[in-house]
């Protein structure tokens, strides 16, 4: 069999997020006739999910505490993944999220890889962490070749907050699998029953880990702005407690509308839930790099309002793929809904448009070709040895 190019993708730990279905994606889809993939944790996650990822792509899990006042405490594991990194040889480590740029970064170099990328998926990267943080990724960054974002947005932040090279800079924009939200498996009039969904209904949704960024609380004082025009609205929140639905739930008691709201908590079956909707929202105050619930929604022909933070203005051509709207203003967020609301006309055509957006810009074939071509060339530049298998 031809030798094949060695990828390990290091992340915190396998928890059903976005960001990890991503790297899964990009782990499992990898053309195996050039790369061997495998998966590396920092720390255990979700058992499920670790077993079922087990079974498409090798993974190795480690015991490190998320923690700098426990650095100590992990140097035993960081000596760990060198060993293995050294004993594995895989020519390329790309690492994801704060702590695998440290110690993934530091462990492969130590190692000996041939070469390093380092993604950033998030802007204001640093703004709640301490001073110290952002000094560990500074000198992170020297020993990186790569640093890959997802955005303009993200390389951007990254040029502003981060000490860099700017030509280490790249930008590969998320990747959505758009035939699985055109076509779900449940039909809409389905899924709408199931929801408690009346005919005459109007459904508005979002799909969000429930947190205080994600602009849950917006999009809910938004509702008295638009019941008065539209009473047959509904709200659907999608997503995990961050530990905030109840400041949720006691807001929209608060503002009388919580027969208006759903609160399904974390489903797998999203793709169904987006065609069951009407128009799509993204609230999020800041720190969107390049969103995949709004691709997603995109990608099942939902009209989409999000506001303009991070990436969504790269992913959203406004008034032509959807509508952006200021962060934190319930007003503005329920004029936009309320002109989609009004005009289905236009809403179509909009979704219709988001559509094939995804499907042309931002398919997920798209973001594995791209990130497979960054591969070879940096091996190519890094590796003599590793530039025999990719001719």
């Amino acid at each position: 069999m031809k030798a094949r190019l060695k990828i390990a993708y290091i992340l915190p730990s396998l928890e059903v997020g976005g960001s990890e279905k991503q790297v899964v994606e990009m782990a499992t889809r990898l053309d195996r006739n050039r790369f061997e993939a495998q998966l590396v944790c920092l720390r255990a996650g979700s058992p499920e999910w670790e077993r079922a990822i087990a079974n498409r792509v090798r993974l190795k899990v480690f015991a490190f505490k998320d923690s700098f006042r426990s650095l100590p405490a992990n140097l035993p594991q960081l000596y760990k993944l060198a060993q293995y990194l050294e004993g594995e040889k895989p020519h390329l480590v790309h690492t994801f999220f704060y702590w695998p740029a440290i110690f993934g970064v530091l462990a492969a170099r130590v190692a000996g890889t041939p070469a390093i990328i380092s993604s950033r998926r998030n802007i204001s990267y640093f703004e709640t962490y301490r001073p110290y943080r952002q000094w560990l990724q500074n000198v992170a960054n020297l020993f990186t070749d790569t640093v890959l974002a997802n955005s303009q947005a993200v390389k951007q932040d990254v040029l502003r907050r981060e000490r860099i090279n700017p030509a280490k800079l790249k930008v590969i924009y998320n990747g959505c699998d758009w035939e699985r939200f055109e076509n779900p498996k449940a039909d809409r009039a389905l899924t709408r029953r199931e929801l408690g969904i009346r005919g005459n209904e109007v459904l508005v949704g979002i799909v969000a880990s429930l947190h205080p960024n994600k602009g849950q609380e917006v999009l809910l004082q938004a509702m008295p702005h638009i019941l008065p025009h539209f009473p047959a609205v509904k709200l659907l929140l999608v997503g995990r407690d961050r530990e905030y639905r109840a400041t949720l739930e006691s807001l929209a008691s608060s503002l009388k509308i919580q027969d208006k709201v759903i609160f399904t908590g974390e489903r797998e079956d999203i793709p169904e839930l987006l065609k069951a909707m009407d128009v799509g929202t993204l609230c999020s105050l800041y720190s969107e790099g390049f969103s995949n619930a709004v691709l997603e929604m995109m990608a099942a022909g939902l009209p989409v309002v999000a506001t303009d933070v991070g990436g969504n203005r790269e992913a959203i051509v406004d008034g032509e793929t959807g509508l952006l709207v200021p962060p934190g203003d319930s007003s503005k967020l329920a004029e936009a809904i309320l002109r989609l609301l009004r005009d289905r006309e236009l809403a179509s055509r909009m979704g219709a448009a988001a559509h094939e957006r995804v499907r042309k810009l931002f398919s997920m074939e798209r973001m594995i070709e791209e990130t497979e071509q960054l591969y070879v060339e940096l091996l190519r530049a890094k590796s003599p040895t590793a530039a025999r298998y990719v001719r």
